[in-house]
């Protein structure tokens, strides 16, 4: 028998002998043992026992040597051993999700369509009935002189003959009036309507309102819930009142945008309470335009059909776990039967020696722990203070666990019994604990080549959409705000028909740009060009040439837009305008129909 060492693990190697037709073949059997603790101590020595005393010689003649029995029967296998112990190693833990790619930009708003036109005029409704008339007024107070009394009638005498009709005498003088008598009753109320009179002139048209357009705000604001302050830009509220839901949006990047509703608003301040938020950051360039309300969430439609099953992965198989203990040895087979000489009487056997002292157990891999305090990781070198080495050599893959879910593996490196230091390649969980086990890890298999992934399920039917809500009682009109203040008025109107500049006279008016060829509208500086703050200037395209917008010396102009070049915005089309709004020194806020 001879022993061997691979990897720490003790090979014995057993000679066997095997008879098959009467012919004798011996092979080394290998039976793999654990690993070899250290020597034990040797027992005390009893000396050795006295040789028991020969037994006397048997006189009987030595018989014949008796055939050769039958060659026993195989005797039966020895019954697999049990499957190694070991475990199998965790699953490593599934990869983060990817993030989620950005959010594609929102796409330029359409066109304002025509206004409708007007609606022919309804027919005038008939006048209504005239009302009762009011009582008289009492008549006034200047004093009628009295009446003369009136004498009495004498009788009337027989009427003569007429006679020729004399020249009539001039008039007398007007009796004085006689007290008014009292009022009649108001006769009953006429029921045929009286003519319609004429309609009236029609009054001057009001001043336009301010509307909701170019209301804007310079107000550094970090997006978030809850009230938030804006100062406006040209102390413009426009048409916008207390209660009304709005979006606050940065132009820059119209995703990101805030919503909510107004608590107080003025000239030059407004304040609402935001519940709703799209993106994230910190922007000073703000619009404002009225918000629908959140509608309800829709009825959950029914579930789609499960789509087929995927073919299954053809990963790698993982490795073959290591081969268990050897089984048993079967039991020998029966000696044959061939008859054997007398033996001669065995002398008697010695006394059995004292059995020495069982030798101590090795240290083994068990109860091998720390209170280092250690956060788990897959690159970098943990040291833990343990309670012992036990059987841990230098190069040993361990693993530090504090729970099933937050430990890390590593090669290790032991210095002076108790300081492992562990080169630290994979882990799971990140917390940091004081608590630690340590033990024996195996080495971590290649990840297996990905399956293919399965065929993509048919979608599911579309669920029956659900009922439309009842409509919500209309509610009470609000009062109406006051009016704005009316915007500056576009004092006048020009037309270039080529590249131009701006110019001071150009300050809240309309520059007209007519060219059949792509033309620029030109910004000066400040020190150029001194326009006042809030002086908007309006730029539209009359001809096919499309119009573009930028600073004489864009080092010292900034200009702020949502086109596609927010530096240097376009008109979209033939008849598109813009509004250009001087927000700071050299800042110019660029809005309007641009790409």
């Amino acid at each position: 028998m001879s022993v061997s060492n691979i990897n720490s693990i003790s090979v014995v190697l057993i000679p066997e002998t095997t008879n098959v037709y009467n012919i004798g073949s011996t092979q080394n059997r290998i039976v793999e043992l654990g690993p070899i603790g250290p020597q034990g101590i040797p027992g005390a020595s009893s000396g050795q026992g006295n040789t028991g005393a020969t037994g006397p010689t048997g006189s009987g003649t030595t018989g014949s040597t008796g055939t050769t029995g039958n060659t026993g029967s195989t005797g039966p296998t020895g019954s697999t051993g049990a499957t190694g112990s070991g475990s199998t190693g965790s699953t490593g833990s599934t990869g983060t999700t990817g993030p989620t790619g950005p959010t594609g930009s929102v796409g330029v708003t359409g066109n304002t369509g025509n206004t409708g036109t007007t609606g022919t005029t309804g027919t005038t409704g008939s006048t209504g009935a005239v009302g009762a008339t009011g009582n008289t007024g009492a008549t006034g107070s200047g004093n009628t002189g009295s009446t003369g009394t009136t004498g009495t009638t004498g009788p009337t005498g027989n009427t003569g003959s007429a006679g020729s009709a004399g020249a009539q005498g001039n008039t007398g003088n007007t009796g004085n009036t006689g007290q008014t008598g009292n009022t009649g009753p108001t006769g009953a109320a006429s029921t045929v309507a009286g003519n319609t009179g004429n309609t009236g002139a029609t009054g001057n048209t009001g001043n336009t309102g301010s509307g909701y357009s170019g209301v804007a705000s310079l107000t550094s604001i970090t997006m978030g819930t809850g009230s938030q302050t804006f100062t406006l830009a040209g102390s413009n509220q426009g048409a916008f009142i207390v209660g009304q839901r709005i979006r606050a949006i940065y132009t820059v990047t119209p995703t990101n945008y805030m919503e909510g509703v107004i608590t107080s608003i003025s000239s030059t301040t407004l304040v609402m309470t935001v519940d709703t938020v799209s993106g994230s950051g910190t922007f000073a360039i703000w619009n404002f335009a009225v918000a629908g309300l959140i509608g309800q969430t829709g009825s959950t439609g029914n579930t789609g059909n499960t789509g087929a099953t995927g073919n299954t992965g053809t990963g790698v198989a993982g490795n073959t776990g290591n081969t268990g203990n050897t089984g048993n040895t079967g039991n020998t087979g029966n000696t044959g039967t061939g008859v054997a000489g007398n033996t001669g009487n065995t002398g008697q056997t010695g006394q059995t020696g004292q059995t020495g002292q069982t030798g101590p157990t090795g240290a083994g891999y068990s109860n091998i722990t720390s209170t280092t305090s250690a956060t788990p990781a897959s690159t970098g070198t943990i040291t833990l203070t343990t309670t012992g080495q036990g059987a841990f050599a230098t190069g040993d893959r361990v693993r530090a666990i504090n729970t099933t879910a937050n430990y890390f593996e590593g090669v290790v490196t032991i210095t002076g019994g108790t300081s492992f230091a562990i080169t630290a390649d994979y882990n799971v969980g990140t917390t940091t604990a004081t608590s630690w086990t340590i033990t024996l890890a195996g080495a971590r298999g290649s990840t297996g080549a990905t399956g293919n992934t399965g065929n993509t399920g048919n979608t599911g039917a579309i669920g029956n959409t659900g009922n439309t809500g009842n409509t919500g009682n209309t509610g009470n009109t609000g009062n109406t705000g006051n009016t704005g203040n009316t915007g500056a008025a576009i004092t006048s109107v020009s037309t270039q028909t080529a590249g131009y500049t701006g110019a001071i006279g150009d300050a809240n008016t309309l520059v007209q740009m007519n060219s059949a060829s792509a033309l620029t509208f030109q910004i000066p500086t400040n020190a150029s060009v001194g326009y006042s703050t809030g002086t908007v200037i309006h730029v539209s395209q009359l001809g096919a040439g499309q119009v573009t917008v930028q600073a004489v010396t864009s080092g010292t102009t900034t200009i702020q837009s949502n086109g596609a070049t927010s530096t240097t915005p376009k008109t979209r089309a033939q008849y598109s305008a813009l509004s250009a709004i001087k927000t700071a020194t050299d800042t110019w806020l660029v809005v309007g129909d641009i790409v």
